[in-house]
């Protein structure tokens, strides 16, 4: 229900960015949130930190760049400099 519980919270913020009850669409949207909260229940008041937790789950963990990968973005980001005319990009090899 957590995830029901945030994809409510997200369409409710979406609302509002459209009018909220001022706007033809936005009433829609909040309507429709209202009527599935009877369904998934209100949020619990600690839900911002559940919130965070469960989206943090699916973020796969960083892994530090091999010695290639840093340097093939080294390469990229120096090739990228002096075509854009960036004083003092590093001469090309």
């Amino acid at each position: 229900m957590l995830r029901a519980s945030i994809a409510l919270n997200e369409l409710e913020r979406a609302a509002g960015l459209l009018g909220g009850s001022a706007n033809e669409v936005g009433a829609d949207i909040l309507a429709a949130v209202i009527k599935l909260r009877k369904h998934v229940g209100g949020a619990a008041p600690d839900l911002q930190r559940q919130e965070v937790k469960t989206l943090a789950e699916g973020i796969p963990p960083v892994q530090a760049p091999s010695p290639q990968q840093g340097q093939a973005f080294q390469s990229a980001a120096e090739s990228m400099m002096r075509k854009s005319g960036v004083p003092g990009a590093p001469a090309a090899a």
